[in-house]
């Protein structure tokens, strides 16, 4: 009995790579439009699923709370020199120290609210929240130190 000719015709390897496909995840409500994903946003297909990058989070409060904490390293430094070189200056290192801490207070007050507003952003995206809970509580704790200290600094 000989083969079916149409068993012989699969038989052997495909010499052309199948094109290139695009893939469009939603249309317009508007009418039957596809919005177009930037390739770089798609990551490889592993199986069924598509795994598209969510955007990274940016907010402002990051700024303020860096150039705070920045304003607080620079007062130590000056309130540290001042009080080490100068001879009669202690109301002005108490001024820069209190300044100093009310600086890094505010700072962790950003940083607070930074942190909150990441955990919204990583609610929307189905993202970790573990980083953000944790640096929350660092900051409240951080805070809560600095309160203390301020309090000590006008008590001596």
């Amino acid at each position: 009995m000989q083969p079916d000719e149409q068993d012989t015709l699969f038989v052997g390897e495909v010499s052309q790579k199948p094109a290139a496909v695009m893939i469009n995840q939603s249309l317009s409500t508007e009418g039957i439009q596809p919005q177009r994903q930037d390739v770089s946003m798609i990551q490889p297909i592993q199986g069924n699923t598509v795994y598209i990058k969510a955007p990274k989070f940016k907010h402002q409060t990051r700024v303020a709370s860096t150039v705070l904490s920045v304003v607080g390293l620079l007062l130590a430094f000056v309130t540290t020199s001042v009080g080490i070189f100068g001879d009669d200056s202690s109301i002005v290192a108490l001024l820069g120290e209190s300044v100093c801490c009310l600086s890094f207070n505010a700072a962790f007050v950003f940083e607070i609210i930074f942190y909150s507003k990441m955990m919204e952003h990583n609610r929307m995206y189905n993202q970790s929240q573990g980083s953000a809970i944790a640096n929350i509580v660092l900051a409240s704790i951080l805070t809560c130190i600095g309160f203390f200290l301020l309090i000590g600094i006008f008590l001596v």
